[in-house]
């Protein structure tokens, strides 16, 4: 919470006074797979500014970032490896279907030259 005590979604935890488990391993597996990833880059800028300032105002009992914080940035990812995936299924489909259809087509005339 901040100011007018609203609060900072991806910021703080009910019970937790510590940096969330659950943000610490999303952590681990973006900094393996996702290092380079802007938004991901953005998210760490964050971890280290936002608990600074949030620890400052002084009323804060836990300014680590629970697993709001990272947890789009994944699912970012994913949607987008999902999406890639598709593309790719549908263009092989439809390439398998070229290549099945140019099969019949010489099996017919090789058939018909044969007669």
């Amino acid at each position: 919470m901040c100011g007018e005590w609203q609060v900072i979604p991806g910021y703080g935890h009910a019970v937790l006074r510590v940096t969330d488990p659950r943000y610490v391993c999303q952590r681990e597996f973006a900094l393996k797979w996702l290092p380079n990833d802007p938004l991901f880059k953005l998210v760490s800028d964050l971890y280290r500014v936002v608990p600074d300032i949030l620890g400052s105002i002084g009323k804060i009992k836990n300014p680590w970032p629970n697993v709001d914080a990272h947890s789009g940035v994944l699912l970012q990812v994913s949607l987008t490896i999902c999406c890639v995936q598709y593309c790719c299924h549908t263009l092989s489909l439809s390439l398998l279907n070229v290549f099945v259809s140019a099969f019949i087509v010489y099996v017919v005339l090789t058939v018909v030259v044969m007669v």
